[in-house]
């Protein structure tokens, strides 16, 4: 019975002790948060240079059918399928929450995503370690949602990404009867 009794007293004590303590050090970082005293600072810029190229060269391949946005939220362009609950539904969904898609075109008038582009910095695709493309790669076409992939170049060729994309812009489907 006393050690029952005993054991009983230390488990009090030491939680006690552990909500005091986190009484005490609440209040100092709460502060601290008040005070503006935030670790971050600012990120220069939003791409590097040659995604910014990239994008250029893209938004001219799409000939202003469709509007690009640039490192898109992965959940904000999928969604987990009704009726997956509980832990497999928040597995599926911390699978896509982090990640973020270098480039989502959309409709500029409904804001239908149309097909997602991922620009990698390194030689053929395969180098990269196929794991996080694949797992890209299947989500979006689970989807229903194209997926394009670029090498990192210094210069990009417009028509050289309008073939890849296998999309002519109607604009240049007239002038080619015409001509």
């Amino acid at each position: 019975m006393s050690i029952k009794m005993l054991t009983s007293a230390v488990v009090v004590f030491l939680l006690t002790a552990v909500g005091t303590g986190l009484l005490k050090i609440l209040p100092t970082r709460n502060k601290k948060c008040a005070e503006g005293n935030f670790p971050y600072e600012k990120v220069t810029f939003l791409m590097s240079p040659t995604e910014r190229s990239f994008l250029g060269a893209l938004e001219r391949a799409v000939a202003g059918e469709y509007r690009i946005m640039a490192k898109v939220r992965m959940a904000d362009v999928i969604a987990v399928k009704p009726g997956l609950e509980g832990m497999a539904h928040r597995i599926a969904f911390n699978m896509i929450k982090g990640r973020h898609l270098d480039f989502v075109a959309y409709h500029p008038l409904t804001f239908e995503v149309m097909f997602v582009v991922e620009l990698h910095n390194r030689g053929p695709i395969e180098s990269e370690g196929l794991t996080r493309n694949d797992f890209v790669d299947n989500a979006l076409r689970s989807a229903g949602i194209p997926i394009f992939h670029f090498n990192m170049h210094r210069f990009y060729k417009v028509q050289e990404i309008r073939d890849t994309l296998s999309w002519r812009p109607v604009a240049l489907r007239t002038k080619d009867k015409s001509e």
